[in-house]
């Protein structure tokens, strides 16, 4: 696989409106967060970056993804309208600038929310059943207790709130137009997911005071092998603290089998 080109930006220093240390800002009682709109400017950087050092965008025919586990972004009433119709001519961060209903995502470094931990666990009938239901006991930086968390201290933002996604499903949003939905390898790290019959439990929802129409569908995440020629496949990775940054790489293979990922 050759690389023919690769950017990357550092959260910290080329965007150091957002006061990030690591990625991240750093809150009382195990508060971590990350501003979501801060990814959508780092993105554009990104794809400006490329565009002036000359690459063909044309001859681009797949994307992969990957984005760090755990983190929450709260899309804002009306936020899917504007991903649908945002102007390509304009850059994204100027067009979801009032996108967001919770500015501050938490991310995978937040421990914030330990009561809402034992308030789930003990309305789903304690740890041996959480497991039972959802593969994993209940963990703070996960989906559930975070909503639960944003719920009872931010009401009007809760309210104000169309969707709450995933880092990787709100990245994957940023290139579809529209919400993506959540793999169910991905939904398996939200203390949400019912592992055995593979959808949102109800049980769940319920416990995090989170509804149904505030998640995208559940989908299986399939693996095929493209036949043929060489393919050129922008590659994303959304790293916050390990490396503060995104990066990007566009790569073609020169297999005659490459591995396509496609949701089902």
């Amino acid at each position: 696989m050759e690389v023919i080109a690769e950017e990357r930006v550092s959260f910290d220093s080329d965007l150091p409106e957002y006061r990030t240390h690591g990625g991240v800002n750093v809150g009382p009682e195990g508060r971590v967060t990350s501003p979501a709109i801060m990814w959508v400017k780092a993105l554009d950087m990104l794809m400006e970056r490329l565009r002036i050092s000359g690459l063909d965008f044309s001859e681009v025919k797949a994307v992969s993804g990957c984005a760090q586990s755990h983190g929450s972004v709260f899309w804002r009433v009306g936020a899917g309208d504007m991903l649908r119709q945002a102007n390509p001519d304009k850059f994204l961060h100027e067009e979801l600038a009032h996108a967001f209903s919770v500015l501050d995502s938490p991310v995978w470094m937040d421990s914030s929310t330990s009561r809402e931990c034992r308030t789930i666990e003990a309305l789903l009938g304690g740890a041996e059943d959480v497991v039972a239901l959802t593969g994993s006991r209940i963990v703070e930086r996960f989906t559930a207790p975070q909503v639960a968390k944003i719920a009872a201290e931010k009401h009007e933002a809760f309210a104000h709130t169309e969707r709450v996604a995933l880092v990787s499903s709100f990245a994957c949003s940023l290139f579809l137009g529209d919400f993506a939905p959540v793999d169910f390898a991905d939904a398996g790290g939200t203390n949400l997911f019912d592992f055995r019959k593979r959808e949102w439990s109800e049980e769940c929802l319920e416990a995090s005071h989170v509804y149904t129409l505030y998640l995208t569908p559940l989908v299986r995440m399939c693996v095929h092998h493209h036949q043929g020629s060489s393919i050129a496949c922008i590659n994303l990775v959304v790293c916050v603290c390990a490396c503060e940054s995104f990066s990007l790489s566009l790569t073609f293979s020169s297999s005659s089998s490459f591995p396509l990922l496609h949701y089902a």
